[in-house]
């Protein structure tokens, strides 16, 4: 039998199949061997593109949850303008998050010379197999949330940290000129915690600049 009709084998057996297929499979009962080798690493790829689609759907949400939540902080901030999500900006971000998660990189990124950009890794009280949808958009939320908290030791009159505490990944997350967002998530490999990596441009927390890029806070919000 030839390749080409071997696929053609597995493509009617498959498009001809009953409504409801069942657990013995017979509609590949009595083919060659090589159509059923053929026709299982079919049924793989289709389950494996199902399954990364569902995945890239999930991780999409989160981004647009992520993008919602950085909004609502922005917007409580004089002269701030809100965020949109780009695609490149996403692809980079989930590149890294990606690599921190199987264990390859950590840590910011030092070929990035363009972007801002704020990790963060939330522990999971029980290990994960593999992330909801809910996991994703709550995900998406949480990150921004703790990124935030760092409000509470910034000196907005003199635009410095209190008590030499982090703000850095606060004042990203509100500079006025980075207005392009990208967003990465993923789960470590072991399910022991989740990776969020966001990317921004132009480039916030650049030296002098605090006074006019950090806007104050509203007073109706504050």
């Amino acid at each position: 039998m030839s390749a080409l009709d071997t696929v053609e084998a597995v493509v009617t057996a498959l498009t001809t199949a009953p409504a409801e297929i069942p657990e013995n499979g017979y509609i590949l009962e009595g083919m060659p061997d090589e159509v059923l080798q053929v026709a299982y690493t079919v049924q793989d790829a289709i389950e494996i593109s199902q399954y990364f689609q569902l995945d890239m759907e999930a991780i999409q949400a989160g981004r647009n949850k992520a993008l919602e939540f950085h909004n609502k902080k922005r917007e409580l901030h004089e002269g701030t303008n809100p965020m949109i999500l780009n695609k490149h900006a996403n692809r980079r971000a989930q590149d890294w998050a990606d690599k921190i998660a199987a264990g390859e990189e950590y840590g910011y990124d030092p070929e990035n010379r363009v972007c801002g950009e704020n990790i963060v890794l939330i522990n999971l009280q029980s290990d994960l197999d593999y992330m909801t949808l809910a996991d994703f958009q709550h995900t998406g939320e949480d990150c921004v949330n703790r990124w935030y908290q760092q409000i509470e030791d910034y000196d907005f009159e003199n635009h410095t940290n209190l008590n030499n505490k982090k703000v850095g990944s606060f004042t990203q997350l509100i500079w006025k000129t980075s207005q392009i967002l990208g967003v990465g998530i993923a789960l470590e490999k072991d399910g022991n915690y989740i990776v969020v990596v966001c990317r921004y441009f132009q480039e916030g927390n650049i030296v002098g600049q605090r006074a006019q890029q950090v806007g104050q806070l509203i007073e109706s919000c504050s």
